[in-house]
């Protein structure tokens, strides 16, 4: 008999598999982030009825407004500012209790409709650069002038807030002024 030793080596590992795990399970983690945000607007939405639709052409009602104004804040808004619009700490600035959601509405709806890039200071506190997307029509939401003046209004007159409204004139108005651009800087709309 012949006196061996344990085999103990280890296999090295290649760093595509370490690679290739790191980016799998990011990737699971981002998509049951996004699923979860998706099913909470499914849940606050509402049902769906088709009976009885308006035209096209009929002119929404205040609950309408408000209806579409709450269903893009949720499928947007929140996931970055919050429910309650009190944003990430050092990442995503509040809506609540801002300047630039209750200062002029000209800037909040220039905001939106080309977006944001650059460092932000809001209430004293310098947010990094984290873009925000453009939601107009040039945007990836490409969302109207109707949209965007909805959830404006929306922001401006949530949480215990009572700015004025927002009209989709003055986004046409904005839009027209500003042309077609890229996203917007602070430092511009100072």
């Amino acid at each position: 008999m012949t006196n061996q030793e344990p085999m103990t080596s280890v296999l090295p590992t290649s760093t595509f598999a370490v690679d290739f795990h790191r980016v799998f399970v990011g990737s699971q983690v981002w998509l049951i982030v996004r699923l979860a945000a998706g099913l909470m607007v499914w849940l606050c939405s509402g049902p769906i009825s088709f009976a009885g639709e308006k035209k096209p052409t009929d002119p929404p009602s205040n609950a309408e407004s408000l209806e579409l104004s709450r269903s893009r804040n949720l499928s947007a808004c929140v996931i970055c500012h919050q429910p309650a619009g009190q944003g990430v700490p050092s990442i995503y600035p509040p809506l609540a209790e801002s300047g630039w959601v209750n200062g002029p509405s000209d800037r909040l709806v220039a905001i939106a409709t080309y977006g944001l890039v650059g460092p932000i200071e809001v209430n004293g506190i310098i947010y990094p650069s984290v873009p925000m997307p453009s939601f107009g029509v040039e945007g990836s939401y490409q969302w109207g002038a109707k949209d965007i003046a909805a959830v404006a209004t929306y922001i401006r007159q949530s949480w215990g807030k009572e700015a004025s409204g927002v009209a989709p004139e003055q986004v046409g108005l904005i839009r027209k002024n500003l042309g077609r651009r890229g996203p917007l800087t602070s430092a511009k709309l100072d």
